[in-house]
This record gives structure tokens, sequence and C-alpha cells, in this order.
């Protein structure tokens, strides 16, 4: 299957279509609040679940739980090339921060109240293809993130491919954190 690597068209089309394709596994669910995907210069989409179908609009909802901003250049080889991995292995995709489409309000609480943001770094050679994930309504800035988790491409899709969790990388040496590492821990325990 191929993804697109278009964020429109992934965010507007597939990842709609591929929810439904697993409707059984979200039947009756409505999001508390919405996950803003973020990618500049291109745009913002929203996303949220109604009544188990994906709903996908322009902008930034005010109910925004978590921020999702992935820079233009980066998002093929971040979201589309992750996601068409994930296809090619037959194997359940880790939802990752999609996963607060279906949380509870205590876990939306907690989620938008994380302190901080964190920046996925993925360096291929000289180049650093970024994801920042940042909780609720706050700033969202790819240059100023609290926490960064920073790997190499092939270790992330060695990762990826074998089902090595991020901490099984770090423990090899392979991920490695810097800043506020607690916000890291908050991220995963939100998400866990």
């Amino acid at each position: 299957m191929t993804v697109p690597v278009d964020p429109e068209e992934f965010l507007s089309s597939f990842l709609p279509a591929r929810f439904a394709q697993l409707a059984s596994a979200f039947e009756g669910v409505t999001s508390v609040g919405s996950i803003t995907f973020r990618v500049p210069p291109r745009g913002e989409w929203s996303l949220r679940l109604t009544a188990g179908s994906l709903e996908v609009t322009r902008g930034e909802d005010d109910d925004a739980m978590v921020q999702i901003t992935v820079p233009e250049q980066d998002f093929a080889v971040l979201i589309s090339e992750s996601v068409e991995r994930t296809l090619a292995l037959a194997k359940p995709a880790s939802p990752g921060p999609l996963k607060a489409l279906i949380a509870k309000p205590d876990t939306a609480r907690m989620i938008r109240h994380v302190p901080g943001s964190v920046l996925f770094v993925a360096r291929n050679g000289d180049v650093r293809h970024r994801l920042l994930v940042t909780p609720g309504r706050r700033l969202s800035n790819l240059d100023a993130a609290e926490c960064t988790i920073d790997c190499a491409l092939s270790d992330m899709i060695d990762g990826q491919s074998r089902g090595i969790s991020p901490m099984q990388l770090f423990m090899a040496g392979k991920l490695k954190l810097t800043g506020n590492v607690k916000i890291a821990r908050a991220w995963a325990g939100a998400f866990g």
C-alpha cells in the first residue's frame, strides 16, 4: 500500500480511510478533545473521533489535547514512510500520540498538563528530521522544546521493524535524551 507523502492527502483522506478499516476498534467512541497536526508551512488539521469515525478539519480546535508538529520537509520520512513500513510488516502500529483520541477525561487532563514539549530527532547523516509533541494549546516551537529525544534514522527504522522499544534503544545507547527527562517520562506515562 502506498501511503501519501502530501500532508493534506494523508490527513484528510488516507488517515480517515485507515480508521474506517479499523472501525470495530473505535465503535461508538467520541474523543474528549482533539489532536492538532501541524505541518509548517502547509497548515494545521484537527483530528477527533465522533461515534467511532475519524473527523478531520482544517485549523486548530479549542479543545486540543496534544499538538504534533512536523516540518513539511520531514513529513514523508517521519510520517508517511513510517506508516508504510508498519503496514508492510502487517503488525499493529503503535498509536503514539493518536492514542489521545480515545483518552478518558482524566487521561486527557493529564496529557494537557504534561509540563513541556518533546522534540524527536531522527538523524540521517547531517540531516535532522524533526517531530514535536506539545501538550494542550501551549505555544508549539520546534526550536524550544524542553526535552529532546535523538537517534539515528536507521536505528529508528530498525527498532520499528524489529519491534524494539524506545527504552531498549536507550539502554543500547542508540537513543539519547537531553533537557528535562521528567517530561519524556510524563509523555511515556500518558501514552504508555
